[in-house]
């Protein structure tokens, strides 16, 4: 509200252009206009306006106030006859000033007319996904919208609201009795649980709905013999029919067996009582659980929580002393990050909880030596566990917000002894409490009870949220006579509001301070008050706040018998320490007061800051299903992606810190998997590469993997697998490599091109017969042959090469092999089984080798090279989208020469003519004319790490001026760095569609141009002005970054072709974002533009 826009010229109106995209549907709109006079006017000036909207006034003679927002609303239903929606802001007569608006927000009325499952049909379902850990995928709303019925349920929509009438669990390794609460659902009609382990009574509750046997408002099932139908309607069938057939059932004999058989509830599932609590005490036997004689909370085993770790007992000369829940211990001495997954209940996002974890050495382990570790809370580090000796015991509490339906608890080893931990608690909190700042938590210093000396601890039943209160036996002490007192939304326990701390009435002020603090953290304070003594007419209490010297309230008057919370709010700043690490609080009294001030409670927390991102919700489901179908044994904990430092072995992911990270490589190979591809890898859409090779997998390739669109690689060599998609392959088996998603056309008429054709290369004096094979050649040597092309592909003779190309009549350039004809191939069938193919390279489908007449026959590219698209003279402007997803596809080629082919391979001549698009602008590195494998043994091998010193071998200088590596150019040394430097020019082009080498005295070449460029800060020029400003200003930013680190003049500085793809993959997730709506720049359903007297157009900056 600080800015506003006004006209230039002071007689003109200020208009707004709407444009819906669908001009003819129905709807609403609602416009929001915010005005301040930000200007302090003369006298002799004035700011007055109509607003008018398609023509109608919607109000008159409105005057901003200065310094003061006020917000105008109005609605429409109309478009005017050209589709738009106008609305003016028109001077008045008597407005020596133009109209102004500093801020303006348009809605449009969504009708929401789908009724959601009925509320109590939607708790017992989820108690039931819950107790059985139903493996479906029960995600949103049970029964609506209808296309997306949870699977085994039907549901009636006769009703106001849809009601859950059939239930089918049949076939899910079920085990335990019939809970109570399947009674609630009561329009239930069919439940089907045969072929299950269940075990038990029938639940009552379900038995007094019924009358002859079980009936859920109408007959379920019945289950009959070979010899008759016995007149029994019950809720499920029991065993198999095949089981059943083979008894002689009488109907008491039956209704006796189900009472007896059917299952159990599970004894844990999750240790939570009906508050929401999850108690457990870690380290007791796997079925152990108890219920605490103070507190009577239920704590359990932490077996169904962890997956990882020891059960270990601390010493018996310790136990007295402590409380039950420390004295056994879950110690972990494998593994570098170990996690506890708590799963509460309340999933709703926003929940606050408090967690509290405990730990007590005891000497478990008979050496004395307390360790020192690491614990993390979700991704985020939450604190250092340091003990002070073996006897004492150390808690940690915090307040959080999970970003998901779970929390990780984890606890790292830092190479100072063997983690452990003792005890994890975790309470629900109301959500207007303990409130920070988002991606903030409040780590808790104490919970402070003043009351008189005492040992007694306050904590749950008197407290509802289960904090710990410690006393605090300052005198003199106040106690409350009543025996209640009015709570607020904090619910403090009456048994810490009922007594108070006071000074003598002498003294006129209280001192309460902290020394040693840390000086450079953040505190918040919740100080809590209730006046206990009901005074006379002539007495008063009132004091004021001060902290570190400031006055941070008052004054304050408690109100009688009455709890009143003063703290640090969500938006304030916190309060710090002096330089000395002391924090410390004054309560004054007034000059009116008559008494001394008081305080009941006190809380201080320290704020941590929690800005890391997490895995996509998506992909951590995913790649945990993917877990748990093929049985790994991995340690595979906590966050997938997060922190990065212990990322799952195996991933690789994308990081973003504005966006959750995505999963963009999976490697399991030699991971011992059976079995078909796990569904859910279908889920992870981000995912670039899969490595399934080495495995015992059987099937086909499924057909859901083609629709991961970042997909480029499925690497399967399992004797046992086919890369079919259905029955038609025969049962024929073999290994192979499949690139996702790449086409090759027809094959009977195939238009191809003769990409390098090359004669006269290699003039051997000795002829060849017709017959001979291509692996005659030398694979020693790569200076004239590509070794990775020797393969059993098509080959061709000398006069089939001259009819394919009409005598080789159209020439389409030349290459680093030779020159390059236009061919058609007709009625040859093509055998594509090479060794090198990859969707994103230039499909070979063939070759000529006959003495001096040697060729290479490659697929047709239709829209030629990349230059030409780029040039000056090309009508096809390429969109930024185009650039990016070309951009991606070389990358996803070169990454494949760089670590899918073994030996690898540098490709050597990388740059924007030899990158070939096909009909859908699909780009493909071509011309291997240069290229240079890497032999696999003597100890040249490419480098994959992000900032090792890649290997590489000494070799010629090759390649194409402007393009080639300078460290490669002085050396003579060549690794896949080299090809790094050359793709960064070539994105270079892509952004500014400049020539690599300019005709210019300064600044010639494209690399030195951006970086003049960039010295400026001028981003907008470094574009190509083509675009017309078409692109995510991030996503522009981000391409720029990456292809000045490709052209790093060190190779050890550039990334690998893996990172630039994930980076790129990436940037092109920025762009997209922006065009589903979450950009100002483009809306995919609205565009707003604002007209002063002229059409002006609202486009983002970068923050």
């Amino acid at each position: 509200m600080s800015t506003a826009y006004e006209p230039n010229r002071t007689t003109g109106n200020l208009g707004l252009r709407i444009t819906l995209s669908n001009s003819s549907a129905p709807f609403l709109s609602y416009f929001y206009f915010h005005f301040s006079e930000i200007q302090e006017l003369q006298k002799n000036e004035s700011r007055e306006f109509n607003i008018f909207v398609n023509g109608k006034l919607s109000h008159e003679r409105f005057a901003p106030s200065y310094l003061v927002t006020n917000t105008v609303i109005s609605t429409s239903n109309e478009r005017a006859s050209d589709g738009f929606i106008y609305i003016w802001l028109n001077r008045t007569r008597n407005s020596t000033k133009p109209p102004l608006l500093n801020a303006f927000e348009i809605y449009l009325q969504k009708e929401l007319s789908q009724q959601e499952t009925n509320q109590t049909d939607v708790n017992a379902i989820k108690n039931i996904k819950s107790v059985y850990e139903v493996d479906k995928n029960w995600q949103g709303d049970p029964c609506a919208p209808k296309a997306y019925v949870w699977e085994g349920l039907n549901c009636s929509y006769d009703t106001s609201t849809p009601r859950i009438i059939s239930l089918d669990l049949s076939q899910n390794s079920l085990s335990g009795t019939v809970p109570e609460f399947l009674a609630n659902l009561s329009f239930l009609r069919v439940l089907n649980l045969k072929k299950n382990n269940l075990k038990g009574p029938i639940p009552s509750a379900l038995l007094k709905r019924t009358k002859n046997g079980l009936s859920l408002r109408n007959k379920i099932i019945s289950i009959t013999t070979n010899k008759k139908s016995i007149n029994l309607t019950v809720v499920i069938l029991l065993y198999d029919p095949s089981r059943v057939l083979e008894m002689a059932f009488s109907k008491k004999f039956l209704v006796s067996l189900l009472q007896v058989t059917l299952f159990v509830f599970p004894l844990l599932v999750q240790a939570q009582d009906s508050s929401g609590f999850i108690s457990i005490d870690c380290g007791i036997s796997d079925v152990s659980r108890y219920t605490d004689e103070t507190t009577g909370i239920t704590y359990f085993s932490d077996a169904n929580f962890a997956e990882t770790g020891e059960n270990q007992g601390i010493s018996p000369a310790y136990k007295e002393q402590n409380e039950q829940q420390l004295w056994n211990l879950r110690s972990f001495p494998e593994g570098s990050r170990n996690c506890y997954n708590l799963k509460p209940l309340a999933t709703e996002n926003g929940t606050r909880y408090l967690v509290r974890a405990g730990f007590l050495y005891g000497n478990y382990d008979n050496k004395r030596q307390v360790p020192k570790f690491d614990l993390y809370i979700g991704v985020e580090l939450w604190d250092t566990v340091k003990f002070k000796d073996s006897t004492t015991a150390m808690y940690k509490e915090i307040t959080y917000v999970p970003s998901s339906d779970h929390i990780f608890i984890c606890l790292v080893n830092t190479g100072n002894g063997i983690p452990f931990i003792s005890l994890l608690e975790l309470r629900p909190l109301q959500d207007d409490i303990y409130v920070s700042k988002p991606g903030t938590s409040l780590e808790l210093y104490d919970h402070y009870d003043f009351c008189p000396a005492t040992d007694e601890v306050m904590r749950y039943k008197d407290d509802i949220y289960s904090r710990v209160w410690s006393p605090i036996d300052w005198e003199p002490v106040i106690t409350a006579s009543s025996s209640s007192i009015s709570n607020n939304h904090f619910q403090i326990p009456f048994t810490v509001m009922k007594t108070a701390y006071t000074t003598n009435k002498t003294t006129p002020y209280m001192n309460i301070y902290w020394t040693q603090l840390n000086s450079t953290a953040t505190y918040f304070l919740y100080m809590h008050f209730g006046e206990l003594e009901k005074l006379q007419a002539n007495q008063s209490r009132e004091f004021n706040i001060f902290i570190n010297g400031d006055l941070w309230y008052g004054p304050y008057v408690p109100t009688y018998l009455s709890v009143y919370t003063i703290y640090t709010g969500a938006n304030e700043s916190g309060i710090i320490t002096d330089s000395d690490g002391k924090l410390e609080i004054w309560l004054n009294s007034t000059e009116d007061s008559t008494l001394p001030p008081l305080i009941n409670a006190l809380e201080m927390y320290v704020l941590r800051e929690f800005s890391q991102q997490t895995t996509s919700q998506t992909d951590a489901k995913a790649i945990s299903d993917v877990k748990l179908v093929y049985g790994l044994k991995r340690n595979w904990q906590g966050d997938p992606c997060a922190p990065e430092t212990y990322l799952w072995d195996g991933l690789d992911c994308s990081y973003n810190a504005n966006s959750p990270h995505r999963i963009v490589s999976l490697n399991l190979s030699s991971s011992g998997l059976k079995g078909g591809i796990a569904p859910s890898i279908a889920n992870l859409k981000m995912l670039n590469i899969l490595d399934l090779s080495n495995n015992n997998l059987t099937g086909t390739i499924p057909e859901f993997l083609a629709q991961l669109s970042s997909l480029r690689v499925l690497i399967d060599t399992s004797p046992s697998s086919t890369p079919c998609t259905s029955g038609s392959c025969g049962k024929k088996k073999t290994n192979f490599v499949v690139p996702l998603v790449a086409s090759l056309g027809g094959v009977l008429f195939l238009i191809l091109t003769l990409l390098a054709v090359l004669w006269a290369l290699n003039r051997k004096k000795q002829q060849k017969t017709k017959d001979s094979r291509v692996d005659t050649v030398n694979v020693e040597s790569n200076e004239e042959y590509f070794p990775s092309f020797v393969s059993k592909k098509q080959e061709f003779t000398h006069p089939e090469i001259q009819r394919i190309t009409n005598n080789f009549e159209r020439v389409l350039g030349e290459g680093g092999f030779g020159k390059v004809y236009h061919g058609y191939l007709n009625g040859i069938q093509l055998k594509l089984l090479l060794r090198v193919h990859h969707k994103n390279l230039t499909p070979l489908i063939g070759y000529c080798n006959e003495a001096s007449n040697i060729a290479l026959v490659y697929e047709y590219m239709a829209m030629g090279n990349l230059r030409s698209h780029l040039s000056g003279s090309s009508k096809n402007i390429l969109s930024w989208e185009d650039r990016l997803r070309i951009a991606i596809d070389t990358a996803q080629g070169l990454e494949y020469l760089h670590n899918g082919c073994k030996p690898p391979i540098v490709h050597r001549d990388v740059k924007s003519t030899n990158i070939l698009l096909n009909e859908r602008l699909q780009g493909k590195l071509g011309d291997f004319g240069l290229s240079k494998f890497f032999p696999s043994e003597g100890g040249n091998y490419i480098s994959t790490g992000a900032t090792a010193t890649p290997a590489g071998i000494t070799t010629s200088i090759a390649g194409t001026p402007g393009y080639i590596d300078p460290e490669y150019y002085i050396s003579s040394w060549l690794n896949e760095k080299s090809d790094v430097y050359s793709f960064g020019v070539v994105l270079l082009e892509i952004i500014t569609a400049r020539p690599v080498l300019a005709k210019t005295q300064q600044n010639n070449h494209i690399i030195e141009w951006v970086s003049s460029m960039l010295a400026k800060g001028d981003i907008k020029n470094i574009l190509d002005p083509r675009l017309e400003g078409g692109f995510n200003i991030n996503s522009a930013w981000k391409l720029i970054e990456i292809s000045m680190a490709c052209v790093s003049r060190t190779s050890t500085n550039r990334p690998t072709m893996n990172r630039a793809l994930i980076e790129l993959t990436e940037c092109l997730g920025t762009e997209l974002t922006g065009k589903d709506g979450h950009s100002v720049a483009e809306c995919s359903k609205d565009s707003v533009g604002m007209v002063a007297d002229n059409l002006l157009s609202l486009t983002p900056r970068a923050r």
